[in-house]
């Protein structure tokens, strides 16, 4: 995708002698792309010259999932955010498990029960238990990335995130101790195992 990537950055349009690049950025994360352009003409272009290029060089089919999306001012989001309900809703870039717009970041719609599902069962089991299982100490730690790089302080305070991640730290910190322990225990057994085998074999040579 990298070629692609350089492909669409270094096409442009003429006009009275001058050249404008049809895309002005590009950002990538995984299997979403980004493109940002100054026209939705030009982007329009753009997107229709690198399917058609990707397909021809790579046999690759690319797929718009969300089209053109028009960002607001900061001034205009700013604005929304005294009304309630839907009318508090701004056009955002969903990518990468986010909604991007130019004030704020917020977890994609889809992915948030899973994780308020995941933090309730563990505050649960932390309230009754003193600690949380292994397993769920993983999801809690897979789930943190996303909760740190969006604006959720209410969803922090509302779940006590910031509990629930120490414990589910210190759980994970307890079983990669004994994970070490035991490949230490291993490897010492191999090692006797190995020497014991040497003076076998030199004591038979002797």
């Amino acid at each position: 995708m990298s070629y692609g990537l350089r492909y669409v950055l270094g096409l442009s349009k003429s006009r009275r002698g001058n050249k404008y690049p049809l895309v002005i950025r590009a950002v990538t994360f995984m299997d979403d792309s980004i493109l940002m352009a100054r026209s939705e003409s030009g982007l329009k272009q753009a997107v229709k010259k690198l399917s058609e290029w990707l397909a021809d060089q790579y046999g690759m089919m690319s797929r718009a999932t969300t089209g053109i999306q028009r960002i607001g001012t900061v001034e205009d989001e700013k604005r929304r955010k005294r009304h309630r309900g839907a009318r508090r809703g701004v056009v955002a870039i969903d990518a990468g498990g986010f909604r991007i717009s130019r004030t704020h970041i917020t977890i994609r719609k889809r992915n948030v029960p899973r994780i308020v599902r995941n933090f309730r069962r563990a505050w649960k089991e932390y309230q009754e238990t003193g600690t949380i299982k292994r397993q769920r100490a993983c999801q809690i730690i897979s789930r943190n990335g996303m909760i740190r790089n969006a604006n959720s302080r209410r969803f922090e305070e509302k779940y006590h995130v910031y509990e629930v991640m120490r414990v589910a730290r210190r759980v994970q910190a307890y079983w990669s101790r004994v994970a070490a322990r035991k490949r230490r225990e291993s490897i010492r057994h191999a090692v006797e195992r190995y020497e014991k085998q040497r003076a076998a074999l030199c004591s038979a040579d002797g």
